[in-house]
């Protein structure tokens, strides 16, 4: 896997961590449903704030980047999810996958993104 690849990632990452933080500081969710990522909540409310003028940037961020995770494989979505944006468990990979299927899979879930957010 590309390392630029996954610097990219963690870039977009921080950012939703951040405007997570921001949004929560700022009570700028009126319904806290669009805040996670949620592989089955129905994608057409994101389109609402979006396009509403008063939307912090914040908020859109974290709505763009949900938008883009639901446009995902729900597979590919959780991997990144579990991985990157909120890494419970360190090893949690190893009950589904055999080493080399997970980095594959990471591999192709991480390209997949970037696709969708560049």
């Amino acid at each position: 896997m590309s390392k630029l690849a996954e610097k990219k990632l963690e870039v977009y990452v921080t950012k939703y961590k951040k405007s997570l933080s921001v949004c929560m500081k700022n009570e700028n969710f009126n319904s806290v449903e669009y805040m996670f990522y949620d592989s089955k909540f129905n994608v057409s409310g994101y389109f609402e704030e979006l396009n509403n003028v008063n939307t912090p940037k914040e908020k859109k961020y974290i709505l763009r980047v949900n938008f883009a995770l639901s446009c995902m494989d729900v597979r590919s979505a959780k991997l990144l999810w579990k991985e990157y944006f909120f890494n419970i468990e360190k090893f949690w990979w190893m009950r589904l996958y055999t080493r080399s299927t997970f980095y594959r899979l990471r591999k192709k879930a991480i390209d997949e993104f970037l696709c969708y957010m560049e």
